[in-house]
């Protein structure tokens, strides 16, 4: 009765703009403003600069941020299409960064940042597919 009725409700938390989309807009404006002050030279971590796994991780975060926005603004979307669109948008948005480094004396635009930009949203992307093909229904 209402013990059954209970387990089969979903017990998401509410969402919103602010919840759902606002991160992304402010992780984006962050990373840009982070991508175009000036900074020291990063250390390596053995065989792999530092910065490259700092981009992967970065724009990774960026592409599951906007998984969430996608989802929440265009919810018509199948899950496959909200991670291909988000990761196509993280990725567009660590190439759009590379070229405005061109234009900062005191940056570099390296083709490399943008491959580990792209690499970290597909791991990302690809993760979170495999979680939403096993996550039951009501919670995708």
């Amino acid at each position: 009765s209402s013990r059954k009725v209970a387990s089969q409700m979903s017990f998401r938390a509410p969402s919103s703009f602010a919840t759902r989309v606002l991160p992304a807009i402010v992780c984006t404006a962050l990373i840009f403003y982070g991508g175009l002050i000036r900074i020291g030279p990063l250390p390596q971590v053995g065989q792999v600069p530092s910065d490259k796994v700092g981009h992967a991780l970065v724009f990774g975060g960026l592409a599951g941020l906007f998984v969430s926005a996608i989802r929440f603004l265009f919810p018509v979307l199948s899950s496959v299409r909200s991670v291909l669109f988000a990761v196509a948008l993280a990725s567009a948005l660590g190439a759009l960064l590379e070229l405005c480094q061109m234009f900062v004396t005191y940056r570099s635009a390296e083709f490399m940042d943008w491959v580990a930009d792209t690499v970290g949203a597909v791991l990302v992307g690809l993760a979170i597919q495999v979680w939403l093909r096993g996550a039951p229904a009501n919670a995708r």
